[in-house]
């Protein structure tokens, strides 16, 4: 068993992001799943319309 803070399931664009700036947090373990082989195996390369952002940080 695998105990963890925050668990983000995705490795695209949204995931990596938010698991990211969640690790930014030292006292926080934050663990990422994915059923992707490659990193590039996401979602986000279908997203063929853009991904929009609002840039905060």
């Amino acid at each position: 068993m695998v105990e963890t803070d925050v668990l983000v399931i995705g490795c695209g664009i949204a995931g990596a992001t938010a698991a990211l700036r969640l690790a930014q947090d030292r006292q926080r373990q934050v663990t990422v799943i994915t059923r992707a082989t490659e990193p590039e195996e996401s979602n986000t390369l279908y997203a063929q319309g853009g991904i929009v952002g609002r840039g905060e940080a």
